[in-house]
């Protein structure tokens, strides 16, 4: 998505993952950090999707949505009379 007299800003994670991102118009677009990015275009965010959804390898962008935690394990133990007792 391109939004004339808009630019794309994004912070850069050390693996390449973009957070906090944002349009800025070009009359108030900060000079990028060493861990940002800007892009003329990026794709539209909403509807469950986010810029941490993408993932910049300096060159491109390459979607690549979070993995999602894994559910907790419940804990078992043995009882002294030999049942199962989960805890969780």
């Amino acid at each position: 998505m391109k939004k004339e007299g808009f630019k794309y800003l994004a912070k850069v994670c050390s693996d390449g993952r973009l957070y906090n991102g944002a349009w800025y118009h070009i009359s108030f677009l900060p000079v990028p950090e060493p861990n940002e990015a800007v892009f003329d275009e990026f794709p539209e965010t909403g509807n469950g999707t986010s810029c941490s959804d993408y993932v910049w390898d300096g060159k491109k962008l390459i979607y690549s949505p979070p993995e999602s935690p894994a559910a907790p394990v419940p804990a078992v133990q043995i009882a002294d009379d030999g049942t199962e007792v989960t805890y969780t």
